[in-house]
């Protein structure tokens, strides 16, 4: 591997430590919303429950956005992806082959 290839790997894999940051930090939020969307619906209140899903529904794009950062440095720094399709038990392949 020459130096700039190392170099490449090197900053791939400083972002893949960040991408998990970020991702974790966002899981957090997204909890957070959550456990108030539960208290607003628990005391009926209406506008909490308004909010919490708003705010959702900003933080899971950017969820989104993260986790495919990351499966792109997973990829540059490991050759893989960390979610590979599992095999069907009644065919053998993919389960998007036989549709179950």
């Amino acid at each position: 591997m020459n130096g700039e290839a190392v170099f490449g790997a090197a900053r791939a894999a400083s972002g893949l430590t960040d991408a998990f940051e970020v991702e974790c930090r966002l899981l957090g939020e997204l909890a957070g919303l959550l456990r108030r969307q539960r208290e607003g619906v628990a005391t009926d209140d209406v506008t909490v429950v308004d909010e919490s899903v708003f705010a959702a529904n900003r933080v899971l794009p950017t969820l989104e956005e993260a986790r495919r950062r990351r499966r792109t440095l997973l990829q540059l720094v490991a050759g893989a992806q960390d979610d590979p399709v599992p095999e069907c038990v009644l065919c053998g392949s993919p389960c998007r082959n036989c549709g179950r």
